[in-house]
């Protein structure tokens, strides 16, 4: 017995929108990962990179300005800050501008 045009449009409209939740869904998983700024040991100091870069974003003298510099991150969830010989020392939250 076959469906009705409107029956299998609903069927389809259906399925689609489980699919759209479902991709929806994972993208905000993979959004929130992979968020974490680091601050490392360099050889010309300090540096401060995103977590799964190749290259860092800049590098600083001080280890001080390396983390203001990752803490004023827009879009970090976490910084990550290391110890010279590379164990992590702290995690701590970025700095957020509070909106009127």
């Amino acid at each position: 017995m076959r469906r009705k045009d409107s029956e299998n449009t609903a069927m389809g409209n259906a399925s689609r929108l489980k699919k759209v939740e479902r991709i929806k869904g994972h993208m905000r998983e993979v959004a929130s990962q992979g968020k974490r700024v680091h601050v490392i040991s360099h050889d010309r100091g300090w540096a401060v990179k995103r977590e799964g870069a190749k290259r860092a974003d800049r590098i600083f003298d001080k280890k001080t300005d390396a983390i203001t510099r990752a803490k004023s991150s827009r879009t970090a969830t976490d910084v990550v800050i290391h110890k010279a010989d590379g164990t992590i020392d702290r995690w701590e939250k970025p700095l957020r501008k509070v909106r009127k």
